[in-house]
């Protein structure tokens, strides 16, 4: 039996970020051409500032939106995307630096003039609170550069990894599955298979609601094959979870 975690809000960033990505890159290169070959028009800067708009704001959604909506986190890699947020902001340093040069050489304008204080700020955030790579030594790049830290300062007004009420509500009833079950276990220390079937899945049904209230679960793609015949489930939340424990530690069915 073969089962694969799939990560479905990770995966549409890492698409999207791909594409924007291929895009800017293709027209930074094309800039950085044209600006070494004194061929550069204010038109080729409007559009890479418009490229650089879209492929900056890519993360500065996502990570609004994990930080504001709780639910959101839920089956994210939350620290695989901070990590890449980390390169991104990183990427971003250099876009500044270029792009300050481009404006004063082009329009005139100072870049303090088109960015905002608050440029980034919830990308930063996600770097502090999620990022293996640490904080300290990115903020320190934009603090050289003069860059909005707004993010890196800030602290968030509440704790997003609150548990709402309706994951209490699930924690609370898996834990009286299992007092269920451990109460049976002395009241029918000798079960018959109808009652280890009933006790069994009530375990797995406990365990399942348990690790659902838990980040990182969010559908499970299983293929498993049973006799001759191959069968493919895709389920997802704690059903999914519910699956791999059955399929591990299945009920016994009643003879």
């Amino acid at each position: 039996m073969r089962i694969k975690v799939q990560n479905n809000s990770y995966s549409k960033f890492e698409e999207e970020h791909s594409e924007l990505k291929s895009i800017y890159m293709d027209k930074l290169r094309d800039v950085c051409e044209k600006k070494a070959e004194d061929s550069l028009t204010m038109l080729d800067v409007s559009d890479y500032m418009s490229v650089s708009s879209k492929y900056f704001g890519l993360p500065e959604k996502y990570s609004h939106d994990i930080l504001a909506e709780k639910r959101y986190l839920r089956g994210f890699k939350i620290s695989s995307f901070a990590d890449d947020c980390f390169s991104i902001l990183e990427t971003y340093v250099f876009h500044t630096i270029l792009l300050k040069d481009l404006l004063l050489k082009y329009s005139g304008m100072e870049l303090k003039d088109v960015l905002s204080t608050k440029t980034l700020t919830n990308t930063q955030r996600v770097v502090v609170k999620y990022s293996s790579h640490g904080s300290d030594s990115l903020k320190e790049k934009f603090i050289k550069n003069e860059l909005s830290t707004h993010g890196f300062d800030v602290k968030n007004a509440k704790d997003e990894l609150d548990l709402p009420l309706k994951d209490i509500v699930l924690i609370i009833v898996g834990i009286v599955g299992f007092i269920i079950v451990f109460i049976l276990a002395f009241v029918f220390p000798t079960p018959t298979a109808w009652q280890q079937f009933i006790q069994r899945t009530i375990v797995s049904l406990s365990l399942a609601i348990l690790i659902a209230t838990l980040p990182g679960f969010v559908s499970l793609d299983i293929r498993a094959k049973l006799e001759e015949n191959r069968v493919k489930i895709i389920a997802g939340g704690s059903f999914a979870i519910f699956l791999i424990i059955y399929f591990f530690n299945p009920a016994f069915m009643p003879a």
